[in-house]
């Protein structure tokens, strides 16, 4: 590709009260080895001086007229950007300076895929201790994306995405019941829609575990056990029969079975019996994964089962404590 045609490069960025936050991310973004061709932020009606700040680095703020979320905020970003590829990044995480040009280099190649993961580290905040890292699979990235983002966790904060596309798949997932896991359920969307993904193996995104973050309340966690089963539920539902494949229906069915302990841990029994139906209906009818003992009770009675092992687990469980 010569350099009149090269491919552009945005850095997209959705903010809500986020002026504490924003000059760390936007002052690694001013220092990448290569530029961002452009950098945008949208500002989901923050009461504090997040527009301020964001147009103090040189950002092009996009205003939103009521708070939406980050979803409305990716899916306006896409729209809204010129560049050929985005980077969406969260303005309380960050990246190292060879970002750009790790991207680059996958936009140059002839068969670059449609989404590139990055490997990042997960840092404490408070400590700036090394918590952990996360090493996707990149063999079954390219095998089968359907199955990998069935299994697999993904943030939209390590992706980069060729923005055609992306807004052909039709961008994030706005279903209102797949809120509160959202990057699961886009990432999921994208690779039902038939997109490509690698992984980039060199980390260079960095993600900060904050205490006392309003994600980690038992409110929150309250909201994702209805949100985890309609993710799945739809993703059963939208793929066709041709398309079931043995591998994509038990990582369905196991995954149901491992959300009837999270159900069951919030008492949201509604939610126990129901992905025990849907995993029956991937061909899972009980926790392979799971101890002998607890699937031969699964076969008796697996409600039961579920709720005497939840019995079980509260005796020894420790007050206020969750799965996450």
């Amino acid at each position: 590709m010569s350099e009149s045609k090269k491919a552009t490069l945005a850095l997209c960025i959705p903010a809500y009260n986020a002026e504490k936050h924003l000059p760390r991310i936007l002052g690694s973004a001013k220092k990448q080895l290569i530029p961002f061709d452009e950098i945008l932020v949208y500002d989901d009606v923050s009461q504090d001086a997040t527009e301020k700040v964001a147009e103090a680095f040189g950002a092009k703020v996009i205003r939103g007229e009521k708070n939406l979320g980050c979803t409305w905020g990716r899916k306006i970003l896409a729209e809204q950007t010129q560049s050929d590829w985005i980077h969406f990044h969260d303005a309380d995480d960050d990246m190292t300076e060879r970002f750009t040009t790790l991207a680059h280099a996958w936009m140059r190649r002839a068969d670059a895929p449609d989404v590139v993961l990055f490997n990042y580290e997960w840092i404490d905040q408070a400590t700036g201790n090394l918590l952990g890292k996360t090493r996707f699979d990149k063999e079954k990235a390219e095998k089968d994306p359907v199955l990998f983002t069935l299994e697999t966790q993904v943030n939209p904060f390590c992706g980069l995405y060729r923005k055609k596309s992306f807004i052909e798949a039709g961008g994030p997932d706005t279903d209102p019941e797949v809120r509160q896991c959202e990057d699961m359920a886009m990432h999921c969307k994208l690779a039902q829609a038939g997109l490509r993904f690698s992984v980039e193996e060199e980390s260079c995104i960095i993600n900060y575990a904050v205490s006392g973050s309003m994600s980690r309340s038992e409110s929150s966690y309250q909201r994702i056990i209805p949100a985890i089963y309609a993710l799945y539920k739809k993703a059963f539902d939208c793929l066709t029969d041709g398309q079931k494949t043995p591998e994509r229906l038990s990582a369905i069915g196991l995954r149901m079975w491992k959300h009837t302990r999270h159900a069951a841990w919030m008492s949201s029994w509604e939610y126990v019996t129901k992905c025990i139906e849907l995993a029956k209906k991937c061909g899972v009818p009980e926790p392979v994964c799971d101890s002998k003992g607890f699937q031969m009770l699964c076969r008796l009675n697996p409600f039961l089962a579920v709720v005497l092992r939840e019995y079980l687990a509260r005796i020894r469980r420790k007050p206020d404590t969750y799965w996450y």
